[in-house]
């Protein structure tokens, strides 16, 4: 089961990444942030 405002705090940890790329002294860490969320050796591509 997942939890009820699971979009809502998506929509918000979003929101708050994108607020930090568009500062200087935090777009490496939001930078870096995203991409620990994908490992690009797991791609999927369609057969």
């Amino acid at each position: 089961m997942l939890h009820p405002n699971l979009a809502q705090v998506y929509r918000e940890r979003i929101s708050s990444l994108s607020e930090a790329l568009g500062r200087p002294d935090t777009r490496s860490e939001a930078a870096e942030a995203i991409r620990s969320w994908s490992d690009p050796r797991e791609v999927i591509h369609p057969h």
